[in-house]
């Protein structure tokens, strides 16, 4: 699949595509902390989802705003995307947590018990493993 790395509304069509993502935060420890979670994405290239307030990834992103995705484990094209992050709150918490709700109907990103984390990705890696050599391309946003 040929995914131009540089266009934040192709980059956010794989992920909405793929699903199911690789989120990693730093614990206030220092630790690295992953997890699989449902990403929406908008055309803009901000990618968000949701999380239970008492997640691990909610502390580390309130002690360290730093983030960073794998999309696409199971194919021959994969995205490692690295950015801010950040919990969500108030109107804005609303907006995205709507936009969570219409990609993933039934999501509870609209309860009081769950938060909502915004990406902003600075970085994107595409790997296309299905040429030889295998195509790898980086760049910042």
């Amino acid at each position: 699949m040929d995914i131009d790395p540089q266009n934040p509304a192709a980059v956010a069509a794989f992920a909405r595509q793929e699903r199911l993502v690789v989120v990693s935060t730093v614990s206030p420890a220092g630790d690295p902390e992953a997890a699989l979670v449902d990403i929406a994405a908008d055309d803009e290239g901000t990618f968000f989802f949701t999380a239970r307030s008492t997640a691990r990834k909610i502390a580390n992103l309130r002690a360290n705003p730093k983030a960073a995705m794998v999309i696409g484990t199971t194919g021959e094209v994969s995205l490692q995307l690295e950015g801010r992050a950040y919990v969500a709150e108030g109107e804005e918490k609303a907006y995205f947590a709507a936009a969570h709700v219409a990609h993933y109907p039934g999501s509870r990103a609209e309860h009081e018990d769950f938060a909502m984390v915004v990406i902003r990705p600075t970085w994107v890696r595409h790997y296309d493993a299905s040429t030889k050599p295998p195509v790898v391309v980086e760049v910042s946003w």
